[in-house]
C-alpha cells in the first residue's frame, strides 16, 4: 500500500513537470496551464508591443528570477480580458508599462520588480478584485497606477520608490481598494495619490517619506477613504485633500513636513483624530475654504499648530467623554495644544479640578474654538515608601557542654568491693 502511494506520487510529480510548459523567447499565451520562463527575454514579441501576453485565464507564470527587459517602448506582460492569472518572481524593466492588465478580474501579481519603465511600473485598467502584492516597483514614472473604474483590489506589501511622479496612484473611480504595508518613499511627486472620484478606499500602515510632493494626496472627489496608523514625515505636506469631503484621518504621526502636517483645501466634512502631529515647519494643520471637519484627540506639537485661511467653522472637541486620551487622561474632549518648546496653551493651562481638561477654552478664532483643551497631566506623587519593620534576630542560647556525671554512692560501693576481693585472693593464695 505505501509503496502503491509512493508511486502515486511520483507520477504526479512528473505528471506537475509536464504541465508546466518552458518560455524561453517572448510569445503569447493562449492556454491555461503553468508555464515559467527558462531563461531572461528582452525585447517584444514580433512587431506587437509586449513581450509576453496572457490572453487565457487560469495560467501560471513563474519567472523563477528571470528578467524580461524592453527598450522603453511596449508592455513586458500584457493581461488582457483574463481571469485567475498569476505572475510571479520576475522583473519586468525598461518598457513603457511594466505589467499591464486590461479588464481583467482575480488576478494575482506577486514577487515582483517593475523598474526604469517609462510610463508605470504596474498599471491596471477597469481591473477589479486583484491582489498585487511583494512588489518593488521603483524608477518608473508611476510605481503603481489603476484606472477606470479599478476596484476591489488589494494592494500590500509594496515599496515605491525613487518614481519621477507618484509611488501609488488611483484614478478616475478607482474605489473600494485596499492599501496595505506601503513604503512610499523618495518619490518626486506624491507618496500616495487619489484623484476624480476615487472613494471608499482604505490605506492602512502606510509609510511615506521624502516625497517632494504630499505623503498621502485626495484630490477632485476623492471622499470617504480612510487613512490609518500611518506615519507621514519630510513630505511638503503629510496629508493634503483638494475638494475631497468625508475622508477619516486616524491613529496617525505627521512629522517634519516642510509645509503642513495635514492641508485641506476645499474640503468638508473630514475627521482627524488620535494622530500626532509634531515639528511640521509651517502649520500641524493647515485649513483653507474648509469647513464642518471634526478635529478632536489629537496631540499638536509644532511652532504653528493651525492655520486657517477664511474662517470657515469647526469643530475641535466632542462632549467630555469618559476614556482614555492621546496624552492619557481619563477624558477625551478636544486636542492637547503643545509646542517644541513645552510651553504651548495644553502645557501650561490651569487645570484646578485636575480631570484632564483645561479650565479655559482654546479660541482660534471666532468660529473655531476647542471648548475642552486637553491638559498636561500633573505628575503622580511619588510615593513615601512605608519603612519594613525590623524584627529582632533572637540571640541563639548556647548549648551547654555536658560535664562528666559525679560519681554516686553505687559507684564508690562497687570499687570498694572489688578492692576488697583483690584483698581476700591475695590472702587465700599466701
Amino acid at each position: 500500500m505505501r509503496l502503491m502511494l509512493l508511486i502515486l506520487a511520483v507520477l504526479a510529480i512528473i505528471q506537475t513537470a509536464a504541465a508546466s510548459t518552458a518560455i524561453s523567447s517572448c510569445t503569447e499565451i493562449k492556454a491555461p496551464g503553468n508555464y515559467y520562463l527558462a531563461n531572461d527575454l528582452s525585447g517584444l514579441y514580433g512587431s506587437n508591443g509586449y513581450c509576453i501576453k496572457i490572453s487565457a485565464s487560469y495560467v501560471v507564470l513563474d519567472g523563477n528570477g528571470h528578467r524580461i527587459t524592453g527598450n522603453g517602448s511596449g508592455t513586458g506582460i500584457y493581461v488582457s480580458g483574463v481571469k485567475n492569472v498569476v505572475i510571479k518572481n520576475v522583473t519586468v524593466e525598461e518598457y513603457r508599462n511594466g505589467i499591464y492588465l486590461d479588464y481583467s478580474n482575480g488576478n494575482t501579481i506577486a514577487n515582483i520588480t517593475a523598474s526604469n519603465n517609462s510610463w508605470t511600473g504596474i498599471e491596471l485598467h477597469h481591473s477589479y478584485s486583484n491582489m498585487i502584492t511583494n512588489i518593488a516597483a521603483k524608477n518608473n514614472t508611476f510605481g503603481i497606477h489603476l484606472h477606470y473604474y479599478s476596484y476591489d483590489n488589494i494592494i500590500a506589501n509594496i515599496t515605491a520608490s525613487n518614481n519621477s511622479d507618484t509611488g501609488i496612484y488611483l484614478y478616475y473611480y478607482s474605489s473600494y481598494n485596499t492599501i496595505a504595508n506601503i513604503a512610499a518613499k523618495n518619490n518626486n511627486g506624491n507618496g500616495i495619490c487619489l484623484e476624480s472620484y476615487s472613494s471608499y478606499n482604505i490605506m492602512t500602515n502606510i509609510t511615506a517619506s521624502n516625497n517632494n510632493g504630499n505623503g498621502i494626496y485626495l484630490r477632485y472627489h476623492s471622499s470617504n477613504n480612510i487613512i490609518t496608523n500611518s506615519t507621514l514625515s519630510n513630505n511638503w505636506a503629510g496629508i493634503r485633500l483638494e475638494d475631497s469631503n468625508g475622508n477619516m484621518i486616524t491613529n496617525s504621526t505627521l512629522s517634519s513636513n516642510s509645509w503642513a502636517g495635514i492641508y485641506f483645501e476645499s474640503s468638508n466634512n473630514n475627521s482627524i483624530t488620535n494622530s500626532i502631529l509634531s515639528n511640521n515647519s509651517w502649520a500641524g494643520i493647515y485649513l483653507s475654504s474648509s469647513n464642518s471637519n471634526t478635529i478632536y484627540n489629537n496631540h499638536l506639537s509644532n511652532n504653528n499648530n493651525v492655520r486657517i485661511f477664511y474662517l470657515n467653522p469647526n469643530t475641535w472637541n466632542i462632549t467630555k467623554t469618559e476614556g482614555r486620551n492621546i496624552v492619557g487622561g481619563n477624558y477625551l474632549g478636544g486636542n492637547y495644544w503643545g509646542n517644541p518648546d513645552g510651553n504651548g496653551y495644553s502645557d501650561t493651562c490651569s487645570d484646578n479640578d485636575k480631570d484632564g481638561i483645561c479650565d479655559q477654552s482654546l479660541v482660534i478664532n471666532k468660529n473655531n474654538i476647542d471648548y475642552l483643551p486637553l491638559a498636561k497631566l500633573a505628575p503622580a506623587p511619588t510615593p513615601i515608601p512605608t519603612p519594613t519593620p525590623t524584627t529582632p534576630t533572637p540571640t541563639p542560647t548556647p548549648t551547654p557542654t555536658p560535664k562528666p556525671p559525679t560519681p554516686g554512692f553505687e559507684a564508690i560501693f562497687a570499687v570498694a568491693a572489688v578492692i576488697a576481693a583483690a584483698y581476700l585472693l591475695r590472702r587465700i593464695k599466701s
